[in-house]
């Protein structure tokens, strides 16, 4: 979601790549776990759209606690800009910025 949370690990070991995930499942086949390898990666997914979730309505708390600004009365651009969202994100940003409570 947001590039500057995904740096590299202190270790030097690199993030899991999408050509990493197409080996772990060709695995997978070979060992017949592909229910659990599948069961894995959605698993992983719900996790990590839960974590953008909170982020992101961490950032506009903020972004409201900073700046005053009522949160119908953010720019969803530029707080995307800002925060160095991508813009893939920009319909989950807009609806969190409208379902923020102040």
């Amino acid at each position: 979601l947001i590039k500057k949370s995904h740096p590299r690990k202190a270790s030097g070991e690199k993030l899991i790549t999408y050509s990493h995930y197409t080996t772990l499942e060709h695995i997978a086949r070979q060992s017949c776990q592909t229910a659990l390898y599948h069961a894995i990666v959605s698993a992983r997914m719900k996790m990590e759209s839960e974590i953008n979730r909170c982020v992101v309505y961490e950032l506009v708390d903020e972004y409201v606690k900073h700046t005053g600004i009522e949160p119908e009365n953010i720019n969803y651009i530029d707080f995307m800009q800002l925060n160095d969202i991508s813009a893939d994100y920009e319909s989950f940003v807009k609806e969190t910025i409208k379902k923020h409570k102040v």
